[in-house]
């Protein structure tokens, strides 16, 4: 039942922004289920297959110059954010810690938006970049642009870090 209004009151709130309405005064719990209704409504429209990830996610595969490369969006209903992650899909080499710190920190500076996180103990490395929907939900524009700037830094980074992989 709380569902069917959220949907709903998202369906209100839609119809509300696109007729140049204030929404930032929408409860918390509306906006982060309009914001995540965009998202997946963008990436669907888009041909993109999705796998759900929890009620606020998704998690998709594009394929860039040479290999798969695995994107999850999710909604940080807490501190309002789009959230971006792409692990990479296999896990840094113990010896190769020093080369692919450099790396990374290389491959960040001068990033406009997001960063690669390499946690050297775990040989995990993954990019993630963030957007805020404090101020209202986000649109297909913002969306393209994230995607977009995400694939092409992930695709341009991959074969970079894959020499130091396991």
């Amino acid at each position: 039942e709380n569902w069917e209004i959220a949907v709903y009151e998202t369906i209100l709130l839609k119809q509300a922004e696109a007729k140049g309405i204030d929404v930032s005064v929408v409860p918390a719990e509306v906006m982060q289920v309009l914001t995540a209704m965009t998202i997946r409504e963008y990436v669907i429209k888009n041909g993109i297959d999705i796998t759900p990830k929890g009620e606020l996610g998704i998690e998709f595969f594009l394929t860039g110059e040479d290999i798969e490369i695995p994107f999850i969006v999710t909604v940080d209903p807490e501190r309002k954010l789009v959230c971006i992650k792409s692990p990479m899909t296999y896990e840094i080499s113990k010896t190769s810690v020093r080369e692919c710190s450099i790396a990374v920190c290389e491959a960040n500076f001068g990033m406009a938006d997001g960063c690669f996180e390499y946690d050297a103990d775990s040989g995990f490395l993954e990019y993630r970049t963030e957007i805020s929907y404090s101020r209202g939900s986000v649109n297909d524009e913002l969306l393209a642009y994230m995607f977009n700037e995400a694939f092409s830094i992930v695709d341009k980074y991959n074969d970079k870090f894959l020499k130091f992989g396991v």
